[in-house]
C-alpha cells in the first residue's frame, strides 16, 4: 500500500490484529515467532541470533526500584528479601535475616 492508502485506512488508529489484517494493513497474523520468522525470510538471513527483549521479573511488582533509569537496561530486582520493604527496620532490631517465618531456636520436630 503506499503511504496515502494506509492513511486512508487507518487515519492513525489503533486496530487489533485481526481488523488490520482484514484492512490491509498487515500481511500476516502471529507473534514474535512470526515477525521474526517474516524478517529472516526477506532478509535472505537465516538462522541469525536474536537478542531477547528484557523481561521483568514478576515480582518485580512488588518492590519499588531504586531508580528512575530505564528498567529494559537495569538488572533483574527479583531478589528480594523475605522482610520486603521492612528489611533495614528488621536487621536494626535483630530480626532473623531469614524472615518473620522462621522457626525458633531450640525446636525438635519429630
Amino acid at each position: 500500500m503506499t503511504r496515502e492508502q494506509v492513511h486512508e485506512v487507518a487515519r492513525g488508529r489503533v486496530w487489533t490484529g485481526r481488523d488490520a489484517h482484514e484492512r490491509g494493513l498487515v500481511d500476516e497474523l502471529g507473534g514474535l515467532a512470526t515477525a521474526v520468522r517474516l524478517a529472516r525470510e526477506k532478509a535472505d538471513a537465516g538462522p541469525l541470533p536474536l537478542r531477547a527483549f528484557p523481561r521483568t521479573h514478576p515480582l518485580d511488582r512488588f518492590r519499588p526500584h531504586e531508580s528512575s533509569e530505564d528498567l529494559a537496561s537495569a538488572q533483574p530486582q527479583s531478589t528480594l528479601s523475605p522482610w520486603g520493604a521492612l528489611t533495614d527496620a528488621a536487621l536494626a532490631m535483630g530480626l532473623p535475616v531469614t524472615g518473620p517465618l522462621s522457626m525458633v531456636d531450640g525446636w525438635d520436630i519429630r
